[in-house]
């Protein structure tokens, strides 16, 4: 019988475990609608290809210095041939045939190609970094999107439960003036008030559970799970950041390495400048052969080395790093506005989280009075001193300082976690 206990007692423990995981597991939060949204969003499956075409253009750059080889074939027939014309006793000069074989191999390789490969290899590398950062930026835009539905659906829900709590007191109100009525104390019409008053509070419930359906099923969409009104939403407060502006968002490395890509680009363009040496070498079969004066087939090879040097391209160059110079100015002056834009943002930021503050620090004193001021005006509807009117109205003051309260600390918190967005540190 103990050996029985014992195990009930276990398996009991594992399943209020088990069911205490996957209520944990049910909860959404901001990381889990960011990681989420990370494996739906269609920016992100661009990187595996990004990474190939990297992959792809770093093995073209390499074969530079692979040797390249190609084959030629040919048949020809001229109309006259080179003779001399010179007859010199007992020699026999063969005369030439007018038409004319070739098949050959061309092999060359490059020995030096004054840093060409070297840039385009330095500047490949960072192009894979700018479109990767690239994504990471788009990606942080939806993040902001996220950040707007959460908090949206949350405010709705805090809204509701206010609404809802509100909506119970003026039931229980209705209950009171019902009997009331009942006993000809108090006059149809008050209880009339209460019954209409109820009915808008039932109005405004279903407007906001239209706004928070909306944005749950918009957040849906962006993190590509299914939500309803009964999926949980969890934020925990954050600590204070205003004052740390340490902007770590992926715009500011895509700047830097946007300047980047544009001095390997100027790198590249000096290379093309610079003197090539190639080797080469040949090797055939035809007639006529290297001897001219042989009129047979033979083969033949050559080797050889040679070097292009670009002495004069008619300023080409220096229109090029023209170019690049005026925009890495464009980069410039987007990155300043850039930073102007972030600059505004903390500000406008920063001030709302002061006001939010300032207005929590006044609620709490709001609420204790507006619950004194409907305790009263229910104590008076009871005697009959007040009117239903009035009642109501106490209670939908003070159900509106719950409101306000409530709204106010998932504000401060939307707009701590919106500072750290700014900054990319969210």
């Amino acid at each position: 019988m103990k050996r029985f206990t014992v195990c009930l007692s276990l398996m009991i423990a594992l399943f209020l475990s088990f069911e205490k995981t996957k209520a944990q597991s049910d909860v959404l939060t901001l990381d889990s609608c960011y990681r989420a949204a990370r494996t739906v969003f269609p920016g992100i499956s661009q990187l595996s290809a990004l990474s190939e075409m990297h992959r792809l253009a770093l093995e073209n750059i390499r074969a530079a210095f692979l040797p390249k080889s190609t084959f030629t074939a040919s048949a020809g027939y001229q109309s006259d041939v080179t003779s001399i014309a010179v007859k010199i006793p007992m020699v026999s000069i063969p005369s030439m045939s007018k038409d004319s074989y070739k098949a050959y191999v061309d092999v060359n390789q490059l020995i030096y190609d004054g840093g060409a490969s070297r840039a385009r290899r330095e500047g490949q590398q960072v192009q894979h970094a700018v479109d990767n950062t690239q994504v990471e930026t788009d990606f942080y835009k939806v993040k902001e999107v996220i950040n707007d539905l959460f908090f949206s659906a949350l405010l709705g829900r805090k809204m509701k439960e206010q609404l809802e709590l509100g909506l119970s007191n003026l039931t229980a109100r209705r209950q009171i003036a019902a009997s009331a009525v009942a006993n000809g104390v108090l006059l149809p019409a008050q209880l009339e008030i209460i019954d209409v008053e109820i009915t808008a509070q039932h109005q405004r419930l279903v407007d906001v559970d239209h706004a928070i359906d909306g944005a749950l099923q918009m957040l849906s969409v962006w993190i590509g799970k299914p939500l309803s009104t009964e999926s949980r939403l969890s934020v925990s407060s954050i600590s204070e950041a205003v004052g740390t502006r340490n902007n770590i968002r992926p715009e500011q490395a895509l700047f830097g390495l946007q300047q980047k890509r544009l001095q390997h680009l100027s790198d590249q363009t000096n290379a093309r400048i610079m003197p090539v040496i190639i080797g080469y070498g040949q090797a055939g079969y035809g007639r006529p052969g290297l001897n001219m004066l042989l009129n047979e087939f033979d083969s033949w090879f050559l080797v050889g080395i040679k070097l292009q040097w670009t002495i004069w391209d008619w300023r080409q160059t220096y229109r090029e790093k023209s170019q690049f110079r005026l925009q890495e100015d464009i980069i410039n002056a987007q990155k300043q506005s850039y930073d102007q834009r972030i600059q505004a943002q903390l500000v406008a930021v920063e001030s709302d989280i002061s006001r939010i503050n300032d207005l929590l620090k006044l609620d709490g004193q709001i609420i204790s009075s507006r619950e004194r001021i409907r305790l009263t005006a229910v104590s008076q509807f009871e005697n009959g001193t007040v009117e239903a009117s009035d009642l109501v109205a106490r209670t939908n003051e003070e159900t509106q300082a719950r409101i306000n309260y409530e709204i106010h600390k998932l504000q401060l918190i939307q707009y701590q976690v919106k500072y750290l967005t700014v900054l990319g540190q969210q």
